[in-house]
């Protein structure tokens, strides 16, 4: 239950880009939140659903890649410090899902109680970098 209301706090950044008539980075939220929603709830109450977490996936890899582009475009270097809490907040998301599964920590620890919380840490530290990276 705790992730799909972190999946939640992924709309801010939909509500965010929108504001501010990043349209595509709008629209890829609101499918990340969608699709993060769908995606928890099923688990929560089936199990793993191969296909609902493809297209979680599909949406993540989507956001992260037009946040890149999004970062790459707007930045500038008088705003280092902001960029250099942009990368932090994508080293410990990275740090948190893709190294955790390899070694099962994190996202990925035995106990799913603080699986579940990395893992809504992730949404939220993932969700507070792409804020930074709208407001450019």
């Amino acid at each position: 239950m705790i992730l799909v209301l972190t999946s939640l706090y992924l709309f801010t950044n939909f509500i965010s880009a929108f504001i501010r008539e990043h349209h595509v980075y709008s629209i890829l939220f609101l499918i990340l939140t969608i699709t993060s929603v769908i995606n928890h709830t099923i688990s929560n109450l089936y199990g793993t659903n191969s296909s609902i977490q493809q297209m979680d996936r599909i949406a993540v890899y989507s956001v992260a890649v037009y946040g890149a582009y999004h970062l790459y475009i707007h930045m500038s270097w008088d705003q280092w410090f902001r960029i250099l809490i942009i990368i932090s907040t994508f080293l410990c998301t990275i740090l948190l899902y893709e190294y955790g599964c390899r070694e099962y920590k994190y996202c990925f620890d035995p106990n799913p109680i603080i699986a579940q919380m990395y893992h809504g840490y992730m949404h939220m530290i993932g969700s507070i970098g792409h804020h930074l990276i709208i407001a450019l």
